[in-house]
């Protein structure tokens, strides 16, 4: 029954994640199509009883209603981002992962350092600075586990997706940065569907 639960999952998630990536190619609307795939990871985690993962799906939720749904409102949908990655730390560390806790230190006074140098120490920058450093921090911890490789796929895929994000603000219109545009979501919702169904796997071992 469970296994058939997940292949049900998953085809609906294929199904949207096609539907996006058509609809993105030639030029539809497809934000709510993109956040029904978040909604759907949030009600599997629900279905699961993962709770650390449901709040953090919740907040991953928050920051997608602001940063998609919204398109405003930057810099409050990061900092919804935030409390994601600070809930997924505790996760990696009830799971025995190494936390880098010194390097994420190091990693984000080096960008302050460097943003302030450059005069660009906005709100959104710093934001997004001790975001993104949590989050690869988190992909890091996670191949300290063998049992996360699921999780840390998801993770890379993540980041690939924030990679994305910023190089679509740096990069001129043109067709590198219409191809750096469609890899947002090209990576970001199969990034969610692997750590939800990464964090099962963990489920599983534990009922073991």
């Amino acid at each position: 029954m469970e296994a058939n639960n997940r292949r049900c999952f998953i085809l609906l998630e294929l199904i949207i994640y096609l539907g996006f990536l058509a609809g993105d190619l030639f030029g539809f609307a497809t934000a709510y199509l993109k956040y029904l795939g978040i909604v759907l990871c949030f009600l599997r985690s629900l279905h699961q009883r993962n709770r650390m993962i449901s709040l953090a799906f919740a907040f991953t939720l928050c920051a997608d209603f602001f940063l998609l749904l919204l398109d405003r409102y930057y810099v409050v949908g990061v900092c919804f981002f935030i409390i994601v990655q600070i809930i997924y730390l505790f996760f990696l560390l009830r799971h025995d992962c190494r936390p880098f806790l010194f390097l994420r230190a190091v990693a984000v006074t080096l960008g302050l350092v460097l943003f302030v140098f450059l005069n660009q120490a906005y709100s959104l920058n710093l934001a997004v600075l001790f975001y993104f450093m949590n989050l690869f921090g988190n992909a890091l911890s996670s191949f300290t586990n063998p049992k996360l490789r699921v999780l840390s796929l998801g993770f890379i895929l993540f980041v690939c997706c924030d990679i994305c994000v910023g190089l679509n603000y740096i990069l001129p219109p043109g067709n590198l940065y219409q191809i750096i545009a469609f890899g947002m979501w090209f990576f970001y919702l199969p990034s969610q569907v692997l750590i939800c169904l990464g964090s099962e796997k963990l489920l599983l071992y534990k009922n073991r």
